[in-house]
Parts: structure tokens; sequence; C-alpha cells
């Protein structure tokens, strides 16, 4: 049972590490969509 919800844990960390990698590329690239929106 223990080892079932710490599996869960794992991949549930997993999906939000990925979730704010995805944010932080989004973020560094939004200042280039700008400009070359601007532009």
């Amino acid at each position: 049972m223990s080892s079932v919800l710490l599996l869960f844990l794992l991949v549930a960390l997993f999906m939000v590490f990925q979730k704010v990698f995805q944010l932080k590329k989004i973020i560094q690239l939004t200042p280039f969509v700008l400009m070359a929106l601007l532009s």
C-alpha cells in the first residue's frame, strides 16, 4: 500500500516538474514573441 502511494507521489511530482519546466520555457520565450509582434 505505502509503495503504491509513494509511486503515485513520484508520478505527481514528475508531472508538476514538467509543467513548471514548460512554464519557464514559455516565460523565457515571451519577450521574443512580444518583440516580434511589436516590430
